[in-house]
């Protein structure tokens, strides 16, 4: 499980978790961007993050040793091939038939090439063969799964971002009012139509407005740091587009699922259930790689031997002793044919109970299968309630924007008007910002759960 922070009101954090599992489908993106006039799209952040994270790197590495293991038993049927060769030198002291012992040395030279075909390992070969081919198909989920974790958290940073830099314009139009708002209430005062503590209040809440928005801004900073920390990009010079979200949240709308057919389409397609019924089927093939080990084993052998020996006391007494070197590699050489039967008769219970070892190890699997997926629906029906009460929260705080802004304006001109006192003023447009802020909320944290429902479908995700 990962988790990861949903969308909500400045100063609070929701965290949702979401299940490491999906499949991205296949995009055209463009990855080379001059950094210093374009911005970058949430599609190139996601590819940029995905060629450079170094966890992904290493995942890609673990899939490579599976493909070279896969490949080591696939030629695990084919004949072996060795060769050796030995020599020595000996010295010793042997007695004449003179009684008189005398130095004796000899140089001995031995040379065999071998080969063994297996013939009957008791199907092991062939069930090593297939759960090489397994593993790598797990190694292969795996590597999907981190993609597609990484496209999650880039996706939610992104968001973030954008959250925050809505806000900032939100506070920026409460500081661009609230000093329009001072420049008429000073102007009134000049004219003795105001008190002038009301033009000290009307100040004192543009200096307010000044705070809020610098914290916004430096929200925006911190939040674009943290997607470029994540994406491992090193240029400063970083930005990102900001799409039109009413748009995004009308168009999620009309796509949303029902739960269950959300679900039906993740059994089919997330990496993590595929990677867990993938692991369940090589623990199956490793118990019969098990039971195989109680078989006889039958293996073809063939071979060639020679050597060539020299001794050198008797070549002192006669010249014509030893044989040439060629002669003797010829006429000492010997070829033989055979098989070999290996047959394990009593191992103390190991094989016994690793097979026993090998079977749990399957149930064990196909239980944590089962937990998966219920854990995996059960998701699915959090994420679909979250995305439909958020699209409800959203419609409300958007009629609520327009009574405020309806509120803001009577006032305005009652304050114009001399009825109304700055108090009732800052009230009426802290309650229209304060609504504006909870609809731009609203906007990204149903944006965000619609998103985690395109994560579990399969859909590519994208603004």
């Amino acid at each position: 499980m990962i988790t990861v922070c949903c969308f909500v009101a400045e100063g609070q954090n929701v965290n949702i978790s979401v299940p490491q599992d999906s499949t991205l489908a296949k995009r055209t993106v463009v990855r080379r961007i001059n950094r210093k006039n374009d911005r970058w799209t949430l599609e190139q952040c996601i590819a940029y993050a995905i060629d450079n994270n170094i966890s992904i790197k290493q995942i890609e590495l673990q899939r490579a040793r599976a493909d070279i293991q896969f490949d080591t038993y696939r030629h695990s049927t084919h004949p072996n091939l060795s060769a050796s060769g030995e020599n020595t030198m000996s010295f010793q002291r042997v007695e004449t038939g003179d009684d008189r012992p005398d130095n004796s040395s000899q140089w001995n030279s031995s040379f065999s090439i071998g080969s063994a075909t297996p013939i009957f390992h008791g199907y092991k070969i062939k069930h090593e063969i297939e759960k090489g081919r397994i593993d790598l198909q797990v190694a292969t989920e795996n590597l999907n799964r981190a993609k597609d974790d990484m496209s999650l958290n880039i996706t939610q940073m992104y968001l973030q971002a954008l959250f925050y830099r809505e806000t900032q314009k939100v506070y920026a139009t409460q500081l661009q009012q609230s000093k329009s708002q001072a420049d008429r209430t000073r102007a009134l005062v000049e004219e003795g139509r105001l008190a002038e503590t009301q033009l000290f209040d009307i100040e004192a809440e543009v200096a307010r407005n000044n705070a809020s928005l610098v914290e916004a801004s430096n929200n925006v900073t911190l939040a674009l740091l943290e997607l470029r920390q994540a994406m491992e990009l090193e240029e400063p010079l970083f930005d990102i587009v900001a799409p039109d979200s009413t748009a995004a949240i009308e168009k999620s709308i009309d796509e949303l699922h029902s739960p269950q057919t959300v679900y039906d389409t993740a059994l089919e397609i997330k990496p993590l259930i595929k990677s867990l019924q993938l692991q369940v089927e090589s623990a199956r093939t490793n118990m019969e790689i098990t039971r195989a080990a109680m078989y006889p084993q039958l293996d073809f052998i063939a071979g060639y031997s020679t050597s060539y020996n020299h001794n050198f006391r008797l070549e002192r007494l006669d010249s014509r002793y030893n044989s040439s070197f060629g002669n003797q590699l010829r006429d000492n050489g010997t070829t033989f044919l055979g098989v070999r039967i290996e047959t394990p008769i009593y191992s103390r219970k190991v094989l016994r109970n690793q097979l026993s070892l090998a079977e749990l190890e399957v149930s064990n699997l196909e239980l944590e299968l089962q937990n998966t997926k219920k854990t995996l629906f059960k998701e699915i029906q959090t994420a679909y309630t979250n995305a439909v009460v958020s699209q409800e929260r959203y419609k409300a705080l958007a009629q609520a924007v327009k009574a405020a802004e309806e509120s803001v304006r009577h006032v305005q001109e009652r304050y114009d008007a001399g009825k109304s006192t700055t108090y009732e003023f800052a009230e009426a447009q802290s309650r229209l910002t304060q609504s504006r802020l909870e609809l731009v909320q609203a906007q990204f944290d149903f944006l965000f759960r619609t998103k985690i429902l395109d994560f579990y479908y399969g859909r590519p995700i994208q603004l």
